[in-house]
């Protein structure tokens, strides 16, 4: 990765006060790299996305600095990008509503693109990871004539909603014994004893996928448990009630074009459960790819399938 994009990522990132429900004020974090941003820093820019930035909004307890690479591979490859930071909270703010809170953030940072943006923003391409799905789906079905010219074409990745009925017992298994615990096992294991793993011994990058594997369970772990009204309880009881299909079908009713990415190890949402109820809404506008649940942006082996689906020249 580039330090021209680094230091552009870091120095447009800006925070922004917001209205939230039952009288709460809060704040979120948004970023916005424009095509005449990544001129002026040295970076070549893809031509038929000049007006056109990545909307990059990540799931849960994951932060601007665990998607930062990624968005630095976006910029170096020629790709303008949007992103906004929701709030983490922590053990005190019990207020804390991401069921509410996160769509209206998401509709905020839209706004102003559309209307509000010193630089001329066309339109977005959205790329929502796992719990943002949620966002999208519920800000989109509320009323889906608002955005329809302005991010017509939208992904998810990993997306929550999509797995039928989950038992809350069932997906706190999965989260702390399947996703964190058996995934540190393994690495700490792997790096011993080989078995199964991704890379073979001997290739250069497996201690690299090791490494970035551990971290993101340790940061993703800490981070929800940062705030357990948040983490542990509010969007613990979202993904196991709101199915989503239904206000899915609404938006591809509009004439929304939506995919999504899904990693065939990702053991939070099981590959099997997710396609009983998704191959039939997204058809062939479903990309099956390898690797976890957090992989878009921990991992960089899949970046070029992902682009090579979302960016279309015309």
């Amino acid at each position: 990765m580039s330090a021209e994009a680094l230091k552009l990522l870091i120095s447009r990132v800006e925070k922004v006060a917001i209205d939230l429900p039952k009288g709460r004020k809060g704040n979120y974090r948004r970023l916005l790299v424009t095509a005449d941003d990544m001129r002026a820093s040295g970076l070549k820019v893809n031509d038929a996305y000049v007006a056109v930035p990545t909307l990059v909004v990540p799931g849960t307890s994951i932060s601007f600095a665990e998607i930062e690479e990624y968005l630095e591979w976006l910029l170096d490859h020629g790709y303008p990008v949007v992103s906004i930071e929701n709030p983490i909270g922590g053990p005190l703010d019990t207020g804390i509503n991401p069921k509410l809170e996160r769509p209206l953030v998401l509709e905020h940072f839209l706004d102003y693109l559309q209307n509000q943006s010193p630089e001329k923003v066309k339109k977005v391409i959205g790329l929502f990871q796992s719990y943002a799905a949620f966002d999208v789906i519920r800000l989109i079905s509320k009323n889906p004539p608002k955005f329809k010219n302005f991010m017509p074409v939208f992904f998810l990745d990993n997306p929550v909603g999509f797995n039928g009925a989950i038992s809350i017992v069932a997906h706190v298994l999965r989260w702390q014994f399947m996703h964190v615990g058996i995934g540190l096992v393994k690495q700490v294991l792997n790096r011993f004893w080989g078995g199964a793993f991704p890379l073979p011994r001997g290739d250069a990058a497996r201690d690299d996928y090791r490494r970035r594997e551990l971290h993101d369970l340790w940061v993703w772990w800490k981070n929800t448990l940062k705030n357990p009204v948040r983490g542990g309880i509010r969007e613990l009881l979202d993904i196991c009630r709101y199915r989503a299909e239904e206000d899915m079908q609404k938006i591809l009713k509009a004439g929304y074009e939506v995919g999504m990415f899904k990693h065939a190890g990702d053991q939070l949402l099981p590959i099997q459960q997710t396609l009983k109820y998704a191959q039939n809404l997204f058809t062939d506008k479903l990309v099956i790819l390898d690797g976890g649940h957090n992989d878009l942006f921990i991992q960089p082996k899949n970046r070029k399938q992902i682009a090579d689906t979302m960016y279309i020249e015309k």
